[in-house]
């Protein structure tokens, strides 16, 4: 089982924030689009989602986590079954996912917490636990 995540680093706090929740779900495959802040140290740097192909295929999950000009979920977390090999991908608070980053890419599914507006890091976090806790009940 394997899993990793696409973020958008906005600035100091997220950068902490995604460094701690990576490292407590021992997620490695951190893919990097360009924010605003500086980049984890681990991350891979990626211009597009396109650049994905180069490194690592699995499973696209887009999560919507905050509401606003994006992409938007049209699946509920609560019933979502995680795949086995998953690329969650996340926008950042400043830098939000829109619809032209995801163009001409294959998204399994794309997701939204039923839990009001969340960072992304938090909502990284959800989902993460998420998939951990339903991989256990397997």
């Amino acid at each position: 089982m394997s899993a990793g995540v696409v973020i958008k680093v906005d600035n100091s706090v997220e950068r902490t924030a995604w460094t701690r929740l990576l490292e407590a779900f021992r997620i490695s495959e951190i893919y990097e689009l360009p924010g605003l802040g500086q980049p984890l140290e681990k991350s891979i740097k990626i211009e597009t989602l396109s650049d994905l192909a180069n490194y690592h295929e699995a499973d696209l999950v887009v999560l919507a986590a905050i509401d606003g000009d994006f992409v938007q979920g049209q699946r509920a977390l609560v019933s979502f079954e995680h795949p086995e090999e998953a690329i969650y991908i996340f926008g950042g608070s400043m830098t939000r996912l829109s619809q032209a980053d995801l163009l001409g890419e294959t998204i399994v599914e794309s997701l939204y917490i039923e839990a009001g507006d969340l960072f992304p890091s938090q909502a990284g976090a959800v989902v993460l636990w998420d998939r951990y806790v339903k991989r256990l009940l397997l």
